[in-house]
């Protein structure tokens, strides 16, 4: 039998209590099969159709098309659909945004929602900057919360064509200090930023959103 770990959550007034570590999970980093492959077209049975593969989408945020992807439709009487991606800095590739946000992702925007050739629409996420906006402190002083505000660069681009149709900054506070807070066994330090998930169903909400 697997022993249980024990992470620490203190409260500002100095409780300590407990909880498993399954349970103060951090979100995972992205698994590596994730990244986009170069390929654009994949041929089904025969080489009578094409179908375009999920993770070629990735490849829309850096301009190139998805012949085998949806049209644009600007006036619509169903939702459009759209696949998201996200990338920590600049110099990363992008990765499906469920690889490092998990179930935080709205349904609509997963690699699984859709085959690929009903997808009219990619969303493109860096962070650009992060600030610390405030430190959090507990009457356990050895425990600090850093609170930061992050700035993302977000653009929403044609699939089939590449091109963009939209671009913006967010930038997302971290928020208030909690009364409490879990901290994993052995850390004194925690980090935390907003969730940009709001800002970003903001976004794009003219875009898919049916015009009825």
């Amino acid at each position: 039998m697997s022993k249980l770990h024990i992470a620490k959550v203190v409260t500002a007034t100095g409780i300590v209590l407990g909880c498993s570590l399954a349970a103060c999970q951090p979100t995972q980093t992205p698994e590596k099969g994730s990244v986009i492959s170069d390929e654009s077209i994949s041929s089904k049975s025969g080489g009578k159709s094409a179908e375009a593969l999920p993770a070629q989408f990735a490849a829309v945020c850096t301009g190139t098309p998805v012949e085998a992807a949806a049209p644009y439709q600007k006036n619509s009487d169903t939702d459009r659909l759209l696949y998201a991606f996200y990338r920590p800095d600049k110099n990363d590739d992008y990765s499906f945004m469920e690889d490092y946000f998990g179930k935080s992702v709205p349904e609509t925007w997963r690699k699984d929602q859709e085959p690929g050739a009903k997808i009219e629409l990619v969303l493109c996420t860096t962070e650009v900057a992060r600030e610390l906006e405030e430190e959090c402190e507990f009457k356990d002083k050895d425990y600090m919360l850093e609170l930061y505000e992050v700035a993302y660069r977000v653009s929403l681009r044609e699939a089939k064509t590449g091109e963009v149709i939209e671009s913006t900054i967010l930038e997302v506070s971290g928020g208030r200090c909690p009364y409490s807070h879990t901290f994993r066994k052995g850390e004194y330090v925690d980090t935390r930023e907003g969730s940009i998930f709001r800002p970003l169903k903001r976004f794009v909400k003219p875009y898919v959103e049916s015009d009825n």
